[in-house]
């Protein structure tokens, strides 16, 4: 990204795209070195229409047609298997983790300290306002430091508020090719600071 606007492929999911149009973003971001973003399991369904479609899980799919790069982010990432979730790691990709969004819809819950463990990068996003009522990430980093500790009494595999706010910072800058630009405050970087 040269100056102040920078372009990212955002084809809307595989079980909306071609594979002709997925294998074109995924060379336009290799031909430019951009990010590519789109969202994948989001529900239930589309873990069951990667098998129908393909005979294979979505992120297998992605694979074969060339997505999964460090370049890669998949939004929501809810339905992962295990071997999802190791391919993701392999290939150097970001998951954004929405959790307001997959809460007011129903959505399930992204299985964040899975893909921390593997070694996958986790931004923290918002979604649309009109799934998750707000476009403030002080509010997804709220959720996401709490909704994390439903299901286990094992603190040390909660998130924390510390966690929560590397997803939204360095996480992010990651996510999106900037990790050397944005995502800390440090001399040299780029910032917007709100206190």
């Amino acid at each position: 990204t040269a100056g102040r606007i920078g372009i990212i492929p955002a084809p809307s999911g595989p079980q909306r795209c071609s594979d002709d149009l997925l294998r074109g973003a995924s060379d336009l971001s290799a031909r430019y070195e951009l990010p590519v973003h789109t969202h994948v399991l989001e529900s239930k369904t589309q873990a069951v229409t990667g098998q129908a479609f393909y005979g294979k899980t979505l992120v297998e799919h992605l694979d074969d047609v060339g997505m999964l790069t460090p370049r890669f982010t998949m939004n929501h990432a809810i339905w992962l298997t295990g071997r999802d979730i190791d391919l993701l790691a392999e290939r150097g990709c970001s998951i954004t983790h929405n959790p307001l969004s997959n809460l007011k819809l129903g959505s399930g819950i992204c299985p964040v300290r899975q893909l921390l463990d593997a070694g996958v990068n986790v931004a923290l996003g918002t979604d649309g306002t009109a799934t998750s009522d707000t476009a403030d990430i002080i509010e997804a980093i709220r959720a996401a430091s709490i909704l994390h500790k439903v299901g286990t009494h094992d603190t040390a595999r909660w998130l924390g508020a510390e966690d929560a706010f590397r997803l939204a910072t360095r996480g992010g800058a990651r996510s999106t090719g900037l990790a050397d630009e944005i995502g800390a405050i440090e001399a040299g970087r780029k910032a917007d600071v709100i206190l």
